[in-house]
C-alpha cells in the first residue's frame, strides 16, 4: 500500500468531466507522514526499473503545459498557473472524430478493423445462470464518500418471475456463485431488470465484507480490451432452491 497525497497537500491542475472550467488546485500543507504524489511514485518505480524513456521523467508542469497548448479559451498556461480560472476551448459542434466527419451509425473504423460496423447482440448464454451487470450509483463515486453516506449497500436487483422459482423474497439473502467464488447479498425483486438478468452496484461488499470483484472475471473485452464487468455469468443459490 503506497500513501498517496490528498488534493490539500499538492499542486494540480483540475480538469472536470462535466464542465469547461479548469483551474489549478493550490497546496494547502506539506504531506503528512511518508505520503508521496503519484507521479513521485511512478518516477521512482521507473527509476528502479530501468526505464530509459525521456517523457517519463519530464517536468511535470512542462507535460501539463504541452497537453494544454491550444486547449485554454480565455487565457494561457502562465495565467492558469497564476490561479486564473479559464476554459477549455470546444471542438465544433457539427464535426466529428470519424473518418467522414458525420455521425455514423454504421462504423467504417470498425468494419475496416475487421469487426461489425453496426451494434449486434451476441447471443445470451442458455441454462448457464445469470448475467449480472452493475452500475455506479448515485451520491458515491467509485468507493468514495462512504464515509459521508455509509457503505455501498449489499443489494442484487431479482426480476420477479425469476424470485418466484427460486422463492426469493425482498430481503431474503442470495448467494451468487461461479467458478471463481461466491457474494452473499439482499435480494431486491424488481421488474426493473429483464429476467435472466441480476444487478448489484458497483464495487460492493457482499453481507460478510467480501468485494463483488472475487466473482468478475480477470478477462478483457474482444472490442477495447476493457473490462468485463457486465458479462460475468452467476449462478443463484438460496436457502429454498
Amino acid at each position: 500500500v503506497l500513501p498517496e497525497s490528498t488534493f490539500l497537500e499538492k499542486e494540480d491542475i483540475v480538469i472536470s468531466y462535466s464542465h469547461r472550467y479548469v483551474r489549478k488546485s493550490k497546496k494547502i500543507i506539506e504531506p503528512l507522514g511518508e505520503t508521496k504524489s503519484e507521479l513521485w511514485v511512478m518516477t521512482r518505480l521507473a527509476e528502479r526499473l530501468n526505464l530509459e524513456e525521456e517523457w517519463l521523467y519530464e517536468d511535470s508542469w512542462k507535460a501539463a503545459e504541452k497537453s494544454l497548448k491550444n486547449a485554454l479559451e480565455n487565457g494561457n498556461f502562465v495565467d492558469l498557473k497564476e490561479g486564473k480560472m479559464l476554459k477549455l476551448k470546444m471542438k465544433p459542434k457539427n464535426k466529428y472524430q470519424t473518418s467522414t466527419g458525420k455521425i455514423e451509425f454504421y462504423s467504417l473504423k470498425a468494419e475496416k478493423a475487421g469487426w461489425s460496423p453496426l451494434p449486434r447482440q451476441d447471443p445470451l448464454p442458455k441454462n448457464e445462470g445469470f448475467i449480472l451487470l452493475n452500475t455506479a450509483i448515485s451520491k458515491y463515486t467509485h468507493t468514495q464518500f462512504q464515509d459521508v453516506y455509509g457503505p455501498l449497500p449489499s443489494i442484487v436487483l431479482i426480476n420477479p418471475e425469476n424470485a418466484k422459482a427460486y422463492a426469493v423474497s425482498d430481503n431474503d439473502v442470495v448467494e451468487l456463485y461461479n467458478k471463481f467464488g461466491s457474494i452473499r447479498l439482499k435480494a431486491v425483486i424488481s421488474s426493473s431488470v429483464p429476467e435472466g438478468i441480476l444487478w448489484a452496484p458497483r464495487e460492493c461488499r457482499d453481507i460478510n465484507g467480501k468485494p463483488q470483484n472475487i466473482i468478475i472475471p480477470d478477462t478483457t473485452q474482444k472490442l477495447g480490451r476493457g473490462p468485463t464487468f457486465n458479462t460475468t455469468i452467476v449462478k443463484i443459490k438460496t436457502g429454498n432452491k
